[in-house]
């Protein structure tokens, strides 16, 4: 019974919201790391990419942390980009 409730409150939470369970990323928590992210990506004109390494550095130089508290690493940045935004 209370199982069945449980379920039925998720199932509408769901219809309402898009997710109910799991850990929140960062379009939830911090979108606009997920902007700062992608506008530091993006290529200037006449000007080269820069790598996820490099972001990583320039988004620690101007005092941001991840959702664990830790610095940015490469490997955070290149999940970022490759998830998919809704």
């Amino acid at each position: 019974m209370v199982v069945m409730k449980l379920r039925a409150a998720r199932d509408r939470k769901r219809m309402l919201h898009g997710k109910c369970e799991g850990r929140k990323g960062y379009l939830e928590v911090a979108p606009e790391v997920i902007a700062r992210v992608k506008r530091l990506r993006r290529k200037p004109k006449g000007g080269k990419r820069l790598t996820c390494e490099q972001v990583a550095e320039e988004l620690n130089k101007q005092g941001m942390r991840s959702l664990g508290g830790y610095p940015f690493m490469s490997g955070l940045i290149r999940k970022i980009l490759s998830t998919r935004q809704r």
